[in-house]
């Protein structure tokens, strides 16, 4: 009987013993789960943050893209109405190069602050910035910052801002004022080139003549008087190449000296014949003219110095 009385005893104290430790690791299991859940609770509160961080920066991008995307082709309108009216039959090639340059434009100067800037600039530029803005208002007003980067905007609204801008008369005036200083240009361009190459025809002629009539007599003096009549030759071709040139003019050379020394675009300004196709350069160059006259005219940018040799860096 005491025998039974201490087995009894012992399994009591082990079964005691096991229900507190089964109890302590019930216990710790709880707490490692209620651990769990708030570790989870915590990294689903961060991932949500993070996703309504990020989705206000798309949110934000998206009404960035969309006034750009407005100003660009308020600003692309008025450049193309600049080339109405003219000798250049503008490619789709050549109207890409164009929305190059105003996309770039855009790109270099922010938009927000192009806006802001023309606020305070001309009447027009004035009138132009609001309905720019708002404009684009309107397109963003169903944008819903959990899908930003999916919005489509209206297509028929930058139809509408286009259509506005070709019908204001004021963008007529000052269309045909830049196309008056880009036509002045290119004549005086054609007519100093024209002039250049009749006085160098004079020079090579001129001196050709001369080379033929050195006989003193003595082969190693008239070898002489040659080199000397040759070398001033040359100085009166190198002094008309190095007088001085026009904005336009500068364009035109430093867009060439550019295309020579870039195997691609020297290729892409190479004729079938291995000629330059100087009407392309002409071309570009005269977009890249008529885009600072533009500039300048519309007050978009103070045209000092600083700005014209920043356009004259043609890479």
């Amino acid at each position: 009987m005491k025998t039974s009385s201490r087995n009894d005893g012992l399994n009591a104290y082990i079964y005691s013993k096991m229900l507190a430790e089964s109890s302590i690791a019930e216990k710790e299991n709880l707490k490692e789960k209620e651990k769990r859940i708030l570790e989870d609770a915590r990294y689903q509160a961060y991932l949500n943050d993070n996703r309504g961080i990020n989705n206000a920066k798309k949110y934000s991008a998206k009404r960035t893209e969309i006034k750009t995307e407005f100003l660009e082709a308020a600003l692309d309108t008025i450049f193309d109405k600049c080339f109405g009216n003219t000798n250049f039959d503008n490619t789709d090639e050549d109207n890409a190069f164009n929305q190059s340059i105003i996309n770039n434009y855009v790109c270099n100067e922010g938009v927000d602050e192009l806006l802001d800037r023309f606020k305070y600039k001309t009447k027009f530029l004035s009138e132009l910035s609001l309905i720019v803005k708002e404009a684009g208002e309107e397109a963003s007003q169903d944008l819903d910052i959990d899908s930003a980067e999916t919005y489509v905007v209206d297509p028929t609204l930058k139809a509408d801002l286009i259509d506005n801008i070709k019908g204001d008369e004021t963008v007529d005036d000052i269309t045909d004022t830049i196309r008056f200083k880009v036509s002045r240009a290119t004549e005086d361009f054609v007519q100093k080139n024209v002039v250049d190459k009749i006085d160098i025809k004079d020079i090579m002629y001129n001196t050709k003549e001369k080379l033929d009539s050195v006989k003193t007599g003595d082969d190693t003096l008239d070898e002489e008087i040659k080199q000397e009549q040759t070398i001033a030759a040359k100085k009166s071709i190198r002094k008309i190449s190095q007088r001085p040139h026009s904005i336009y003019e500068q364009m035109v050379i430093n867009m060439t000296e550019a295309i020579l020394c870039n195997d691609e675009l020297k290729e892409s300004f190479t004729l079938e014949s291995g000629k330059l196709d100087m009407d392309k350069i002409i071309k570009r160059s005269t977009s890249c003219y008529t885009f600072l006259e533009m500039v300048n005219t519309l007050k978009l940018n103070k045209v000092d110095d600083k700005y014209i040799q920043e356009a004259l860096n043609i890479k």
